[in-house]
């Protein structure tokens, strides 16, 4: 790949809403304002995501201040009661401590790599496990039960359309023979 075509996967581009609520696609920003990431290859972003982990892990300065963000960031949820029924308050009760986990892991992994990927599973609760919370109005609920990050190292971005990205995750091959041979 020419020089010129790998500089330009690292040039960003901004939409800005005015107050109507048009979209302009006009880039306020010169180029010198958009972290390029140092011009870091996507080959090279593993290596990234790799350093950034293992200076968390072993710099005890630098994870305390990275640890104090995430804090100052994410304070305790609240909710107001403002037309809640008292069913629906348990359920927001029920799932607050762990959406503040999350959103907490949510932004350490932000921090140190970059990039979230989030992946949440949703479970159906049957009605013995909703009566053991409290909850007598539903017969069932759907909520999510796991709730966890993928690592961005092995994520894949390709953009088949343009200006249209394509996700995929990269299993490892060592997981591929597993599955294939267990």
């Amino acid at each position: 790949m020419p020089d010129e075509n790998k500089k330009q996967l690292f040039i960003a581009k901004a939409a800005i809403m005015n107050i109507q609520g048009n979209v302009t696609v006009a880039n306020p920003w010169s180029a010198d304002d958009v972290d390029k990431l140092e011009a870091v290859g996507l080959d090279e972003y593993k290596e990234v995501i790799k350093a950034c982990r293992f200076f968390y892990k072993r710099d005890p300065i630098g994870s305390s201040v990275i640890n104090k963000m995430v804090d100052i960031g994410i304070t305790s949820l609240d909710f107001t009661k403002a037309g809640l029924t008292n069913n629906e308050e348990k359920l927001v009760k029920a799932l607050l401590k762990p959406l503040q986990e999350f959103a907490e892991a949510m932004t350490l992994e932000y921090l140190l790599t970059g990039l979230i990927v989030p992946e949440i599973k949703y479970t159906a609760i049957t009605t013995d496990n909703l009566k053991k919370l409290g909850i007598k109005k539903f017969s069932t609920l759907v909520r999510p039960t796991t709730m966890s990050l993928r690592d961005p190292a092995t994520i894949k971005i390709n953009s088949v359309i343009p200006d249209m990205p394509s996700y995929y995750v990269t299993i490892p091959d060592k997981l591929i023979f597993f599955i294939m041979n267990n």
